[in-house]
């Protein structure tokens, strides 16, 4: 009886919903097209010293080394120009999400402030988040003094290629892996550093510094200039997959779907930190296209 109540609260709201267009996720590296990352419209890559990068069956395979820094980026590098003049906007306010398919196959680092292989984010603004990847340890870098090793979490970085996800939401960021939260904190401001952490819609992925080195492989990136509200499983989209996951949640049952970082990530449609009836309805609006 109770679910019949909550199907026909929400289909009486349903009606009353406002359209609101959402944002599409773009393809930054498609892994299947056998090519590397430079050769599609998004990314830049740039090396210096001894670096070998080759496609295998999943992605691109970038090996350095202590004297060596390379890595792909959405500017041309000391032009300081998007490669593409269409990448979207990243608006903090408004939330976007970085994903991408990774695997370290092994990484060395000469200092605790260095990580072979790293993740640059940023918004609009200028400000977001710079995640260092050790073989056994995922961290960030402080802005308070510049570059230095700040919040992390142990987790296993070389075991398999993993889907990370990399939200920035207001003042924060979440990360996670294979939709299991991994680390959290707040957003970082090295504009003080000058180019590139003063570049708007900043994006690198690779080694940033002649101090460390790694051999990586590295899938699928997207980006999604938006933040999915009511995505409860933490797959970027927001569909009756998650009015079920929704239903499942409202009628006692605790369905095993519902992505761990929740309260984290962002999402949630009223800021309460659970889910409850708010997020059914906006689920159901959306499929109807009211939203």
């Amino acid at each position: 009886m109770r679910i019949l109540s909550i199907l026909l609260s929400c289909v009486l709201i349903l009606v009353l919903g406002a359209n609101l267009v959402m944002a599409s996720t773009i393809v930054i590296y498609d892994d299947t097209q056998n090519q590397l990352p430079a050769s599609q419209p998004w990314l830049i890559y740039a090396g210096v010293g001894e670096i070998t990068q080759t496609i295998d069956s999943q992605g691109v395979n970038l090996v350095t080394d202590d004297a060596a820094s390379a890595g792909y980026s959405n500017y041309i590098p000391f032009v300081y120009q998007l490669k593409n003049p269409a990448f979207t906007t990243l608006d903090r306010q408004i939330g976007f999400q970085l994903r991408f398919e990774l695997k370290l196959n092994r990484e060395s680092h000469q200092n605790n402030n260095r990580a072979g292989f790293s993740v640059i984010l940023l918004s609009d603004d200028a400000i977001g988040i710079e995640l260092g990847f050790w073989e056994n340890r995922i961290w960030a870098q402080t802005d308070t003094p510049l570059f230095t090793h700040g919040e992390e979490a142990d987790f296993d970085t070389t075991t398999a290629e993993v889907l990370y996800a990399l939200t920035i939401l207001g003042n924060t960021y979440t990360l996670t892996a294979d939709d299991v939260f991994v680390l959290g904190g707040a957003l970082r401001d090295y504009s003080a550093f000058d180019v590139p952490y003063n570049l708007p819609n900043y994006l690198f992925l690779g080694d940033d510094t002649t101090s460390a080195q790694a051999e990586i492989t590295m899938g699928y990136i997207t980006i999604t200039p938006e933040v999915e509200w009511a995505d409860l499983n933490g797959d970027c989209v927001t569909d009756l997959t998650d009015a079920i996951i929704a239903l499942q949640t409202l009628t006692g049952q605790n369905p095993p779907q519902l992505r761990t970082d929740y309260v984290v990530s962002g999402v949630d449609v009223n800021s309460n930190d659970r889910v409850g009836i708010e997020e059914l309805i906006y689920i159901l609006q959306k499929e109807a296209e009211l939203r």
